[in-house]
């Protein structure tokens, strides 16, 4: 658990990570919990962006070994609009059926082991829109959670990517990094 302070001297970019958490964050293999602020005693609420990779399906076990059945559990899987995707042809038929496999296996983990509030949904972008810039924009809706958990793809040499670096310095709530 790191608190997330920013680095010291002029702020040229105030949303910069702190030495300290930037460090931690590209040199430790646990999960990590960045504190961004302070979360009221009681239920949480918790979102989780999920890509239908092998890492997310990781970075859901370590989630669900988090929430308690008081909690609220929302995944989120960001998907891409566009005129050409509205048209039904074969390849975007394989997409759909790849999705709905992918969308069950999210599903009855929810209902096996997540909180008894919990649900998955898509969210619906326009091309033009980053994965990392939707995600941001959700979360920091009317509806705030108090924690943004994702499972980043790390890079082996530089720890944590750009898009995962964006994320954390966007969200404004505290971010469960959920790596192993």
């Amino acid at each position: 658990m790191l608190g997330h302070y920013g680095r010291k001297g002029p702020k040229a970019t105030p949303l910069l990570l702190g030495s300290t958490a930037d460090l931690a964050l590209r040199t430790l293999l646990c999960p990590v919990i960045l504190v961004k602020r302070t979360v009221s005693v009681g239920p949480r609420y918790y979102v989780f962006a999920v890509d239908f990779s092998s890492t997310s399906k990781k970075g859901l076990d370590i989630l669900l070994s988090l929430v308690t059945p008081r909690d609220t559990l929302r995944l989120i899987y960001i998907r891409h609009t566009s005129a050409a995707a509205a048209k039904q042809d074969d390849s975007a038929a394989d997409t759909d059926a790849i999705n709905n496999k992918e969308y069950y296996y999210y599903d009855n983990e929810l209902q096996e082991n997540g909180p008894v509030d919990s649900a998955f949904t898509y969210i619906d972008v326009p091309e033009e829109v980053s994965v990392f810039e939707a995600i941001v924009d959700h979360v920091s809706g009317p509806h705030m959670p108090d924690f943004l958990a994702i499972a980043p793809r790390a890079l082996a040499e530089e720890g944590i990517n750009a898009n995962t670096e964006y994320i954390i310095a966007h969200a404004p709530m505290s971010v469960i990094l959920c790596k192993n």
